[in-house]
């Protein structure tokens, strides 16, 4: 499983709360297409591959 947020503390949160699951997070900017790019890349290098990849995104108002 990947993550990717603005908020570092809050991935590093999210990643240990998640028990049995290796975890990758990353702090991306998912306005910079330049940085999803490198996300995936990232990704798909630590992982070997991407086998199922969800966008979703949106703010806390």
């Amino acid at each position: 499983m990947a993550l990717a947020d603005l908020n570092q503390a809050g991935l590093e949160a999210m990643k240990d709360s998640i028990k049995n699951v290796k975890v990758y997070v990353e702090q991306v900017d998912i306005t910079d297409a330049k940085a999803c790019e490198e996300f995936v890349a990232n990704v798909a290098k630590e992982f070997g591959r991407i086998d199922v990849l969800c966008n979703n995104a949106g703010t806390g108002m």
